[in-house]
């Protein structure tokens, strides 16, 4: 069985070079038998399949021969060498990225929402916002490298992709790994109810929703956008922001002042602010 060399360094299988330079970098800082505290028989071991790892991804030619022998489309589980990676990012980048928590607080929010859906997903937005320094762009990337994960395992339609994210997040991974079979047999462009409701049926002890409840879901904003567009009340405009994952809390007592929140940045506003920005919202909604 061909190893699993993205894995071994934690990684995905479509890091950018300069994830697979780091995580191999914080690694081999851990497992170099020079500076390993540990078992020293464990950690040639492991530094040696580090090695083997990072001398092919490293390399585009190998690494593209390498990745021919692969289902790159398979849903896996994050296995073992999930924890390692995570304890040397915790040891090696893990400063650097608490200094700049301290600038940028909402990036604790953004990083935790990624790994509800994948840790080594989560690692590589970090590493890539820490060795580019593309922090001006940190909430569209993170969106932009999550949609690119999802749409790899179970294809563009939104309603399976919410599924599956659904699915992820419950750690219904045998659920999910069916769920990927189905779409890399039959595509995006079939009924997701006939995919949803097949994969909800062989798995009766679930307690995923029915295809109709995630219809709903991806609706949801829609609905509500519409509504508060028809009628631009208070009410109307806490709701959509409420299904839009939006804080929105008052600020004391006996005011129209307000905070909203969205990532871990708060914005004070009083309450002709407040319509205007969930009208903005609302246009983005449905444009």
């Amino acid at each position: 069985m061909t190893k699993d060399y993205y894995r071994i360094l934690g990684i995905l299988d479509d890091a950018e070079d300069v994830v697979v330079r780091a995580a191999y970098k914080a690694l081999a800082q851990r497992y170099h038998p020079d500076k390993s505290t540990g078992d020293g028989d464990e950690a040639n071991r492991r530094m040696k399949e580090i090695n083997e790892a990072y001398g092919v991804l490293s390399d585009p030619v190998k690494r593209k021969q390498y990745d021919a022998t692969r289902d790159k489309n398979a849903y896996q589980d994050e296995n073992d060498y999930e924890s390692d990676y995570q304890d040397a990012f915790n040891k090696d980048i893990e400063d650097k990225w608490k200094k700049i928590i301290d600038f940028l607080p909402d990036l604790e929010q953004i990083y935790d929402d990624l790994s509800r859906t994948s840790k080594q997903l989560a690692y590589s937005y970090k590493i890539l916002l820490i060795e580019k320094k593309n922090f001006n762009d940190r909430i569209e990337i993170a969106k932009a490298i999550e949609n690119n994960f999802l749409e790899k395992y179970f294809g563009t339609n939104k309603k399976i992709i919410q599924f599956a994210k659904e699915l992820i997040r419950k750690n219904r991974k045998d659920m999910a790994k069916e769920l990927n079979i189905a779409v890399q047999l039959l595509g995006s462009n079939v009924d997701p109810g006939v995919i949803i409701n097949r994969i909800i049926e062989k798995f009766p002890s679930s307690k995923s929703r029915t295809y109709d409840d995630v219809d709903e879901i991806v609706d949801e904003k829609t609905k509500f956008a519409q509504i508060f567009m028809r009628n631009k009340s208070l009410s109307n405009a806490l709701k959509l922001f409420k299904v839009s994952e939006i804080s929105v809390v008052p600020f004391g007592w006996f005011t129209s002042i307000y905070h909203i929140e969205q990532y871990g940045n708060k914005t004070k506003v009083n309450e002709i602010e407040l319509i205007d920005y969930a009208e903005k919202l609302a246009n983005q909604i449905l444009s």
